[in-house]
């Protein structure tokens, strides 16, 4: 039903966004690595980070993105540097106790309300490693979940 039709999108946007939260992220460290690009090279590198992260795009009919713009609708490159990661690194938190939940939501939950206690008296690191949870940070990792979430997608998918 509906309700289901809502937790394959939640999911799939959940997914979609970490690719572009790190494309910001990654154009970000290059712009404050070479501030001397000219606004033109600034767009060429959007457009090469959109092709890194997200190839599936297609920006043919949108000249403003087709010719790298696209940094510009990004708020927090402008007021918030950096800090769009952070939104990458909840995230894949937030997918563990997705996959978590998945096998036992009560358990999920407990471990969930754990780990929010404890935000703020620790780094994140410290957290997702007292919590037992994946680090992000480790390879495959992420590739590991989204193979799980794509995978669960899609078996709702091929049920409706």
């Amino acid at each position: 039903g509906d309700a289901e039709k809502a937790r394959v999108f939640q999911l799939e946007n959940a997914l979609l966004f970490i690719p572009y939260g790190c494309l910001v992220d990654e154009f970000q460290h290059a712009v404050y690595e070479n501030p001397k690009l000219t606004p033109k090279e600034r767009r060429q590198l959007w457009l090469n980070l959109e092709k890194k992260y997200r190839p599936w795009l297609d920006f043919d009919n949108l000249p403003f993105f087709k010719e790298g713009g696209g940094f510009q609708k990004q708020h927090h490159i402008y007021c918030y540097p950096f800090y769009y990661i952070d939104y990458c690194l909840a995230q894949t938190v937030a997918l563990e106790f997705w996959r978590e939940s998945e096998q036992n939501w009560k358990q999920a939950f407990a471990r969930y309300l754990e780990f929010v206690s404890a935000a703020g008296t620790k780094s994140f690191v410290q957290l997702i490693a007292d919590c037992k949870l994946g680090s992000p940070f480790e390879n495959d990792s992420i590739k590991a979940l989204s193979e799980q979430a794509l995978a669960w997608v899609e078996q709702r998918r091929v049920t409706q």
